[in-house]
């Protein structure tokens, strides 16, 4: 074994440390380096303050800042101030002047050592917490450089700190950027790192991802795409999408290649739902209209090729009847930009066909039908203005809804599973209009919706050629 290595080995063992097993093997030094990395992030994790103990805290501050002396113990209650900047609640600028005076009360004389050392590491995790944010942020960043002035020697106490001072400056997170360029990886850059693992979906990592998406040369496709399948796939990385999503739908179509956009599609509708759908609207929000505008594109167009991709599987007769739904989907391809509300409803036999083409997987959205006779029916609802229309396989008639009137609903509950039937349309009253796809080869109903149309909803497509 190399005689530095052992050297740091002897070292570790001096300071009492057991290694396990399998770093003591000549020729493993991999695992040395693993478990190494894993001590580093261990030794950031902060102990868990009760919340009965976090609001005596609390209240002894609150009282501070009415102007009244409270005793605090340097040992045992000062430690953990730092913990109370984390703090979700807004307080007034007192406050926090109060609580930072009582942090630097032990970087005075004849403070123990281990009072100062223990403050200024949850200083310093408290930091990272609510780093980015503006007043806090900046005051703590001062008081640590008042930590350091007194005793630099307080740096080695945070051993994820370590040769690299750099993090603690404004814009330290540019730093954590460049690791996760060079790793290629948000999960690998923090473990080299050493980053303590409750760190990693904090502020600071955010910061980091934000600006690893906005600085990235736009034709590294593959390389951003891999990040954000990381951060999509981890449920705790969830704030960090939007960052993400923006960048990858404006550069995903530009290259106008579908299966890229298929691949983005389907990861960011997994991590952050419909924005059209009242229940996911608020992740979308931090994301530019524009791109949200062209994932809705993407979703209208999805459902319009989910709904005839499944017809051309399950409508099987004659082949003029196949030849028909051709003329329906040539129309409605014309009307995409105008509609905004989309859905799919599948039968039981209809949604297993889906599945086998991993069709099911790329309509997300899709609602059950399970009524009597509907095993290989699907529909197609969509919005355009201020009305409703759905469509219907197997010769079903075009029916239009007044925009609240519609028989189905567009989204549902969260792990609802409620399903629906044909007879929920047919049997449904309100209905606006109704049309029957008379003579498709000669453009006959198309004329008569596209009028419908044109009057009721204000829209009429560039092109209106229905041969």
């Amino acid at each position: 074994m190399d005689k530095s290595l052992m050297h740091s080995l002897e070292r570790l063992k001096s300071f009492k440390i057991r290694l396990p097993e399998v770093c003591l093997h000549p020729g493993r030094p991999v695992e040395l380096e693993k478990w190494l990395k894993k001590t580093v992030s261990d030794s950031g994790r902060r102990p868990a303050l009760d919340p009965v103990t976090m609001e005596e805290l609390y209240t002894k501050v609150k009282v501070q800042e009415r102007g009244k002396k409270v005793q605090l113990d340097l040992r045992r209650e000062v430690p953990f101030l730092p913990v109370l900047l984390t703090r979700e609640k807004k307080e007034k600028p007192r406050f926090y002047e109060v609580l930072l005076q009582d942090i630097l009360k032990v970087i005075q004389e004849g403070i123990p050592r281990s009072a100062r050392r223990n403050t200024f590491r949850n200083l310093v995790f408290a930091y990272f917490t609510v780093y980015g944010q503006p007043y806090k942020g900046e005051r703590m960043q001062k008081c640590i450089s008042l930590f350091l002035q007194k005793d630099p020697e307080l740096l080695k106490s945070v051993l994820y700190l370590r040769n690299r001072k750099q993090l603690l400056k404004p814009n330290g997170h540019k730093l954590l950027t460049r690791e996760i360029q060079k790793q290629r990886s948000f999960r690998k850059a923090l473990e080299e790192f050493c980053w303590p693992v409750n760190l990693w979906y904090g502020s600071f990592s955010q910061w980091a991802v934000k600006d690893f998406f906005q600085l990235e040369e736009e034709d590294d496709w593959d390389e951003l795409f891999g990040v954000l399948k990381e951060i999509c796939e981890d449920k705790a990385c969830g704030n960090m999408v939007p960052y993400a999503a923006e960048k990858m739908i404006y550069l995903t179509d530009r290259f106008g290649d579908g299966n890229r956009e298929k691949e983005v599609r389907i990861l960011l509708f997994q991590a952050l739902g419909d924005p059209r759908d009242p229940g996911a609207s608020l992740n979308w929000v931090d994301v530019e209209e524009r791109a949200r505008e062209i994932f809705l594109s993407w979703l209208k167009k999805n459902d319009l090729n989910l709904f005839f991709t499944i017809i051309s599987k399950t409508v099987r007769q004659v082949a003029t009847s196949e030849n028909m739904w051709k003329y329906r989907k040539n129309f409605w391809e014309k009307y995409l930009d105008a509609m905004y509300y989309t859905r799919v409803f599948l039968g039981p036999d209809a949604e297993r066909i889906a599945w086998r083409m991993e069709l099911a997987k790329q309509g997300m959205g899709f609602g059950r039908l399970n009524g009597s006779g509907d095993s290989m029916r699907s529909l197609l609802m969509f919005s355009i203005g201020d009305y409703v229309f759905i469509e219907a396989s197997h010769n079903g008639k075009l029916r239009i809804w007044k925009r609240g009137k519609e028989p189905l609903p567009f989204y549902q509950a969260k792990y609802t599973y409620k399903g629906f039937s044909y007879s929920d349309v047919t049997q449904a009253s309100n209905v606006e209009k109704d049309f029957v796809h008379s003579s498709s080869e000669t453009g006959s109903w198309q004329r008569k919706v596209n009028e419908w149309v044109r009057r009721h909803c204000g829209v009429q497509p560039k092109e209106s050629r229905w041969r």
